[in-house]
């Protein structure tokens, strides 16, 4: 009797566990173990995840700002949910998105995905241009003149004119920046190098400035710099942009 109460218990114990373990499962091994097209996600959760790493680079509404516009029907590097998965967890270093697999859950970059996905035909009136090509068509985006869009109004512009030798001596020196952009901001390593910012951004490149400067970059080391004088951030910027990098 003793013996079969032992087994019974030795049992149940081992069907606990197993549900356990079945019910805590990593994200990623779901994700990994199905076709993540057919996997819906949580817009909600999705949206607020989004809202706290992604709205900074491509507005709050998804309307684009330093990254693409997500509310369109076009893609610059696949328009399926397994495509956004790829992007999202190994970035595009190249264009200065980070990857996010050290910051983020698979199940909760399965949400972003959902929720990005979501967006589009939403139609917020602050939309940047399309980029890339359309996903059912697949013909390219009509490039126009960006020159005019402010991508988020609530930004401070920073005009140019400042003294570039005391923004040379701010950014090498006094303020640190040369430590992760390196000396005259020529990088380190990934995309810190920023004399290319206007063969990055084109016309928006002076938009872009002034938004990491006001908001740094979530899941990034670079802080907002809002502590500094207005004459600090000109100097800066003029500095920044007498440096560019002039051909590809």
């Amino acid at each position: 009797m003793m013996i079969k109460r032992k087994v019974i218990l030795i049992i149940t114990a081992f069907l606990l566990i197993t549900a356990c373990n079945s019910e805590n499962k990593n994200s990623k091994e779901i994700i990994a173990s199905q076709d993540v097209n057919t996997l819906k996600g949580n817009v909600e959760s999705g949206k607020v995840t989004y809202l706290q790493y992604c709205a900074s680079c491509h507005g709050k509404l998804g309307q684009g700002s330093i990254g693409p516009n997500f509310t369109d029907a076009y893609w610059l590097h696949g328009s399926t949910r397994e495509d956004l998965i790829k992007v999202i967890t190994n970035g595009v270093p190249a264009k200065g998105m980070i990857s996010w697999k050290e910051q983020l859950k698979s199940k909760e970059i399965l949400n972003v995905a959902s929720y990005i996905l979501s967006l589009e035909g939403s139609q917020p009136s602050n939309a940047i241009a399309a980029q890339g090509k359309h996903k059912i068509t697949g013909e390219e985006a009509v490039v126009s003149d960006q020159k005019d869009v402010v991508m988020d109004t609530s930004i401070k512009n920073i005009p140019l004119g400042g003294n570039k030798q005391s923004g040379a001596m701010l950014f090498n020196a006094v303020l640190g920046c040369a430590h992760c952009h390196g000396a005259n901001a020529k990088g380190h390593k990934d995309n810190r190098n920023i004399r290319n910012m206007t063969l990055r951004y084109g016309n928006k490149a002076s938009n872009v400035f002034d938004l990491v400067i006001q908001e740094g970059r979530n899941g990034t080391a670079m802080p907002p710099w809002n502590h500094l004088t207005d004459t600090q951030k000109k100097d800066v910027k003029t500095f920044i942009f007498s440096i560019q990098t002039k051909n590809k």
